[in-house]
């Protein structure tokens, strides 16, 4: 088994991944809110703001933002 360390990196690594693809799959519905994306990932808004800024080190609206730019540039 691997470190304590490594485990988390993956367990954060497919967190990140199920919070693309429901960013994904909801980017082209312009009612989708934040509180919707807290109801998918059963996590609090608090809990979705310090992860979201612990892994990738901006607030949660903005990570969407650029995840939304950077899906639409792909298509």
């Amino acid at each position: 088994m691997g470190e304590p360390s490594d485990i988390m990196k993956e367990i954060d690594k497919k967190w990140l991944e199920k919070l693309d693809a429901i960013i994904e799959k909801k980017m082209s519905d312009p009612g989708f809110l934040l509180i919707d994306l807290v109801n998918e990932l059963s996590i609090s808004p608090a809990q979705l703001y310090r992860k979201i800024v612990k892994l990738k080190g901006k607030s949660p609206k903005n990570y969407i933002r650029e995840n939304d730019l950077t899906m639409l540039r792909s298509y």
